[in-house]
């Protein structure tokens, strides 16, 4: 692949040694399944940059084998079986269901993994810069680099040398062509620039030992890579009993016996693990880092609230329902219904108040026709709305259904975040009238309103 830049600058990709591919594995409850599936040259590694007037640069590459394992994810689905019984084994011919479930494990591997070496110019007076790393005794990690060295020209003295040094690496360093051994993970803690100098300046070649370090929040608690043991978003969450990655949803059918499921609720005093804490400074300061868990991100979603009661309704079952709340009123206790706020906000609650004698524009006795609303703050007990009387009067015809009289009425009130509320609606009886199949005249109390309502989405601050 060759690009070339507006100005000039060429750019050569791929090539002998300089290309990747990868694989997809499909593992089923433990099993293989028809051998890896080849998804073709996926990595072209930037091999040459050639400048108009500057010169070249050449990229070299090392194969590292075997395969690396780049990720992985998982998939459940459930397969329903029904079997007929044979004939004579039951005196119906009912159909038995069953359902079972199969884990499927997908993985992508690199096939021919390169890691940089060496970088080139092509000028032939032996600049370079040598990248020296050692493989790692680890099935999540194959390479760890350990010395940057800049040669000016072809003497034996670098120009310039960067050490890196790292917690986890149990027998790290390690001579030439030697294996590091790492038990779960390692973290970079020093790089070092002029090892081998003295920390004072050298006023020959104009170089000294510094250093910068790192402090992690507990780095060596957290677990393997590809651990089971983390939340929704990938991080840690001290769950190590989880044997899959896939959580509990309410489509899964626990009767089948699958109970095999994770655990993925966040904990932050997990989550937070190997968080960089500290970066020391050569001249001996320190920036230092401090993380919280995230709040519960929110999203304006509207949800909308709507119910109603009414009076007399021949056609209806049942024919009269004096009250209405959210979610729902008790008919047998007539408690009310609860829903939460997550933000303080306010909130318009809007009422249509319709009555009808039937035929006919109705009589002035229809336009006194009354509802009550009531919101009741459930967290403090105290009534927001107390008994809020909504009248017919001045109401108006409406053409579209005619023998109605209807009126709206809007209601504004502040909605306290973290407070449980409940909002009521109720409709009585004309005093000294009975409810009967003729009287009183039908009359209903739509109620509806929307606010904002709260999306969880879980951002931890942490190392992965």
């Amino acid at each position: 692949i060759y690009i070339t830049a507006p100005d000039g600058v060429e750019y050569t990709f791929g090539g002998v040694n300089a290309t990747e591919e990868t694989t997809l594995r499909y593992v089923v409850n433990g099993s293989v399944t028809n051998g890896d599936t080849n998804q073709g040259t996926t990595s072209y590694y930037l091999i040459n940059i050639k400048h108009p007037i500057h010169g070249e640069v050449n990229f070299e590459y090392e194969n590292l084998n075997p395969e690396i394992l780049l990720v992985q994810k998982q998939q459940m689905k459930s397969i329903l079986l029904e079997e007929n019984p044979g004939e004579g084994q039951c005196c119906t011919n009912s159909i038995e269901q069953k359902t079972f479930y199969n884990l499927t494990t997908i993985s992508s591997r690199v096939l021919n993994p390169k890691y940089l070496s060496k970088i080139i110019p092509v000028s032939g007076t032996g600049e370079n810069i040598e990248f020296i790393s050692h493989k790692v005794n680890n099935p999540s990690f194959k390479r760890v680099l350990s010395l940057i060295k800049i040669n000016k020209d072809n003497t034996n003295e670098p120009f310039k040398t960067i050490d890196f040094d790292y917690i986890g690496l149990t027998n790290y360093p390690v001579a030439s062509g030697g294996v590091v051994n790492c038990n779960k993970r390692f973290f970079l803690e020093k790089i070092t620039f002029d090892k081998n100098n003295s920390y004072s300046f050298n006023t020959v070649n104009g170089r000294r030992n510094i250093s910068y370090k790192f402090e992690y929040i507990d780095p060596t608690s957290l677990p393997n890579r590809f651990d089971y043991a983390q939340d929704y978003a990938g991080y840690y969450n001290g769950k190590h009993t989880n044997t899959t990655g896939i959580p509990y949803h309410p489509s899964f059918d626990i009767g089948s016996g699958n109970t095999n499921f994770a655990d993925r609720i966040p904990n932050f005093s997990y989550a937070k693990k190997g968080a960089l804490r500290r970066i020391y400074y050569p001249t001996g300061g320190y920036s230092e880092f401090d993380y919280e868990a995230a709040k519960k991100a929110k999203k304006e979603d509207r949800k909308s609230i709507s119910f109603n009661a009414y009076r007399n309704f021949p056609d209806r079952i049942p024919r009269h329902q004096l009250e209405g709340g959210i979610p729902e009123i008790s008919v047998d206790d007539g408690v009310y219904g609860v829903f939460n706020v997550f933000e303080s906000q306010f909130v318009t609650i809007n009422v249509n108040l319709k009555a009808s004698q039937g035929t006919g524009i109705p009589s002035i006795s229809a336009q006194n026709e009354k509802a009550w609303l009531t919101v009741t703050d459930l967290t403090t007990g105290s009534i927001v709305i107390d008994n809020k009387l909504l009248a017919m009067n001045s109401a108006t015809n409406n053409l579209d259904v005619p023998g109605y009289v209807e009126k709206n009425f809007t209601i504004n009130t502040l909605f306290l975040e973290g407070h449980d509320y409940g909002v009521e609606i109720k409709i009585y009886n004309p005093q000294g009238t009975q409810l009967t199949n003729t009287t009183p005249i039908p009359l209903e109390a739509f109620v509806y309103f929307n606010y904002n309502n709260e999306i969880l989405t879980t951002l931890w601050p942490s190392h992965r």
